[in-house]
């Protein structure tokens, strides 16, 4: 049904034993006043109903709780409700109470627009956005959990919330400002644009007050144009933005309609990171595949890559199909770029972002022997500024990978009880043995770019 898909409404499924809870109890409209505070139950095509769950919906409904009918719901056979005649003439009641909605099948999100419970966030994006709201009832803030879908996609969220916007870095554990978005106070409503990678979650927070120890900007933008990569806050230094090279002049629009313009930008334009050099910890079995006093042996061999970086099943040409350890992948990089050494004569105002594709299983990195705060594996980008130098620069990046290749590389040779592995007893069957899955791709896949930025001190 398409209104299943639910946009920006948040929901949850109940059984009829969790009507029972001392907390299923209606206040003020609300199922579960002190959460999860649910505007509405809905009853589908695939509700099993008891005749004591409709007893416990009716009084919901006289309670002030709005119920819809969508479609037939159908009858659980329980002990105490054998006849499928005293379920469906509970429910012939119970659409007639005050309250209740009967509604056609994918129809439920319409009933809801036109009994006014609209959701809290809505969005728009070239793809599909999961997201789910949650309150904190003592410091009355709220969080949004927002996921994409497989692509990378991108859009607006609309929040219906007067308080402050916050990013809280999952991996990180930093809390900052969100300095991207509009508000109009007439609906006390937030827009905020966004931008996912394939399968990446972010979360933002809302907060009644700013939050102490984060600078929080008095002004947001609300337009700016697209070389503006980013922006940030800070107390002592105001609003900076990062400009990435363009020939074009460049806008941002604040919040309080006063419009600032930059002019040509004049850092290096992207560029790849092409040569890296491959050590990889290769994790073996001992010679005696039984001696369980040996962790692992372990031996290295390294490797000339060129970009784009190929899955470690891709090299043929070597032993890493079948290798299971650990990636440590080197490069270099002059800063800044001899191309364009020239074109900007105070590089204490620029800057670099570097960005990976999304990484298989995780990755540290070091940029000059400094490491990186921990990166999101499906959006590894992460500014570097503070770690570059005049002249040569170090990357390492370190990646794990999975046992399986080199497991199945051994695979005959393995015992599970006395059994070789994948083989095990099915009823009726006997004795089967499942084919061995096939090989995952390990390594850093792809192609790493650093794109150079000019730091603009946004005025007033």
């Amino acid at each position: 049904m398409n209104d299943w898909s639910w946009e920006g409404y948040d929901y949850g499924y109940i059984s009829t034993s969790t009507l029972d809870l001392p907390q299923s109890t209606v206040s003020n409209g609300l199922l579960g006043p002190d959460g999860p505070a649910f505007k509405a139950l809905i009853l589908t095509s695939q509700s099993n109903l008891t005749v004591d769950a409709i007893r416990t919906i009716s009084q919901y409904a006289k309670s002030g709780l709005r119920i819809i009918i969508s479609g037939s719901p159908g009858v659980h056979m329980s002990a105490k409700t054998k006849t499928e005649e005293r379920v469906k003439s509970g429910l012939a009641n119970l659409v007639r109470q005050r309250n209740v909605y009967s509604c056609q099948e994918g129809e439920v999100v319409k009933t809801l627009n036109t009994l006014g419970i609209r959701p809290r966030v809505t969005h728009r994006a070239n793809g599909t956005w999961y997201t789910t709201w949650r309150e904190d009832r003592e410091d009355m803030d709220a969080y949004l959990f927002a996921l994409g879908d497989a692509n990378a996609t991108a859009g607006t969220l609309k929040v219906s919330t007067s308080k402050i916007p916050y990013i809280y870095d999952a991996w990180t554990g930093q809390r900052r400002p969100v300095v991207r978005y509009s508000r109009d106070d007439e609906s006390s409503t937030l827009t905020i644009p966004l931008t996912l990678a394939a399968n990446q979650a972010i979360i933002f927070g809302f907060s009644v007050t700013p939050l102490l120890g984060v600078d929080t900007p008095k002004h947001s933008i609300a337009k700016m144009s697209p070389a503006v990569l980013d922006a940030e806050y800070s107390r002592k230094t105001g609003l900076w933005l990062k400009v990435a090279a363009s020939d074009e002049t460049q806008s941002v629009t604040l919040s309080d309609g006063t419009t600032r313009r930059i002019e040509k930008s004049t850092p290096c334009k992207p560029f790849a990171l092409e040569s890296w050099n491959l050590t990889v910890e290769h994790w073996e079995a001992p010679s005696n595949i039984s001696d369980s006093s040996t962790i692992a042996v372990k031996r290295n061999s390294t490797h000339l890559l060129t970009s784009p970086l190929r899955s470690w099943l891709a090299l043929s040409d070597t032993d890493l199909p079948t290798t299971s350890g650990v990636g440590f992948y080197q490069t270099t990089f002059t800063w800044p770029p001899p191309s364009c050494a020239g074109a900007v004569k105070d590089y204490h105002d620029t800057g670099a972002i570097i960005a990976l594709l999304p990484v298989l299983q995780t990755v540290r990195l070091s940029v000059n022997g400094k490491s990186v705060p921990p990166l999101n594996p499906t959006s590894p980008v992460a500014d570097i500024s503070v770690y570059l130098r005049k002249g040569e620069n170090r990357i390492i990046a370190i990646v794990p990978s999975t046992m399986w290749n080199y497991l199945r590389s051994i695979l005959p040779k393995l015992r599970n009880s006395g059994e070789v592995p994948l083989k095990f007893y099915q009823h009726g069957v006997g004795i089967v043995t499942l084919p061995a899955p096939g090989p995952v791709d390990n390594g850093l896949i792809g192609t790493m770019s650093i794109t150079p930025y000019r730091r603009y001190l946004v005025p007033g």
